[in-house]
């Protein structure tokens, strides 16, 4: 799996550098934003409320992985084809959750330390790193989905 991830990597290098870096750059702007409002419901409940639904929708429909995901599949199936408007992907909301918990397991299981090299790496090794990770755990999807598909044809 990290193989494929590295050599879909190396067919794009700068695109998906550039896309990490994006992705990064989303992430420190959404967490300057919300750094804005009440840190706490007791310090004002209107504006802490509009800063979780900033914080959560924002990051759940673009960065935190729904967009990132819709992304990596495309750039999984067709490299050439994926483009940065994939990162804006909101929907379908609850199939995301239970993706979400499925890709937690995977980058527990062995992901989380390739990020781990990548940050020591002076965190520039992220820019590698992180997207590789991402082709790497998209391409155990598509064998595990494809082997499920297979299976239940039996």
């Amino acid at each position: 799996m990290i193989g494929f991830g590295w050599e879909a990597f190396k067919k794009r290098k700068q695109f998906f550098i550039g896309i990490a870096a994006l992705w990064f750059l989303i992430q420190f702007a959404i967490s300057i934003v919300t750094d804005q409002f009440p840190q706490a419901p007791e310090d004002g409940a209107a504006l802490w409320l509009l800063g979780v639904l900033i914080s959560g929708g924002v990051s759940a429909a673009v960065v935190n992985n729904m967009g990132l995901i819709a992304f990596s599949l495309k750039a999984h199936d067709a490299p050439e084809a994926a483009t940065a408007s994939l990162l804006w992907h909101p929907h379908p909301f609850w199939k995301y959750v239970g993706a979400a918990v499925l890709q937690s397991a995977i980058i527990l299981a062995g992901l989380f330390l390739i990020n781990v090299l990548g940050a020591l790496a002076l965190l520039v090794g992220l820019l590698v790193s992180v997207p590789v990770s991402y082709l790497a755990a998209v391409h155990a999807y598509r064998a595990l989905s494809a082997s499920v598909s297979v299976d239940r044809t039996a």
